[in-house]
């Protein structure tokens, strides 16, 4: 998302406010360093994941609305917490969608155990990723700085590492998959595409592939 207002206080950020099958681009409070440990980062790019259309639906988040969507980017740090050591200004990133929230102080809501992008004040209010700037808290732990050896990828290229390419690759560890095995990947979706994507890898080989898909039935 380009950034437009960054000598000022707001951004813009796509945003829900409570009505489900909307969502707009609005102008919001700039993300900016609230503990010692976080950090800013200036969106490049941002993906749309599947799970944004729970909110987009209406039927998961705060119920504290309106609230910043989205949780997987990638982009380069402008701002540090006086204890980020590992992480500095001007570093490319990726901003996994889930920080390390490891005793990060969270109201005791919803739920106090995890705090997420894009949820709401009731999921640890960090704000969405599909946005100018994303405030990521214990930087040194929850993001991926990338060096320079990826400096002539582009962000097309690395983005998905940030949630659904990551996804697809553990569902194929934990199923057991070894090379030379036939599986069978139902729905035709960017994360059931994934890991048809990782298996190739993994068995070093070319494979041929049909997508299949569940429809319901029509017949009485």
């Amino acid at each position: 998302m380009a950034e437009t207002h960054s000598k000022n206080r707001t951004m813009r950020s796509v945003v829900f406010d409570g009505q489900p099958f909307e969502v707009y681009v609005r102008d919001i409070p700039k993300a900016k360093v609230v503990r010692r440990t976080d950090a800013v980062v200036q969106v490049t790019s941002a993906a749309i994941c599947g799970s944004d259309l729970h909110n987009y639906h209406g039927v998961f988040g705060s119920d504290q609305v309106p609230y910043s969507i989205g949780h997987e980017a990638m982009g380069i740090v402008k701002e540090v917490g006086a204890d980020v050591a590992s992480v500095k200004i001007g570093d490319r990133v990726i901003i996994p969608d889930f920080p390390d929230d490891v005793g990060l102080d969270l109201e005791p809501t919803i739920n106090p155990a995890i705090a997420l992008y894009g949820e709401g004040h009731q999921f640890g209010d960090l704000g969405g990723c599909q946005a100018e700037f994303v405030r990521v808290p214990l930087a040194d732990k929850s993001l991926i700085v990338l060096g320079k050896e990826f400096d002539g990828i582009k962000d097309e290229d690395l983005v998905l590492l940030s949630d659904i390419f990551p996804t697809a690759w553990a569902g194929v560890t934990w199923s057991g998959f070894e090379a030379g095995d036939t599986i069978a990947i139902f729905g035709a979706g960017p994360l059931l595409l994934e890991p048809f994507r990782s298996t190739s890898r993994r068995a070093n080989r070319r494979r041929r592939f049909w997508p299949g898909n569940q429809v319901a039935s029509s017949a009485p």
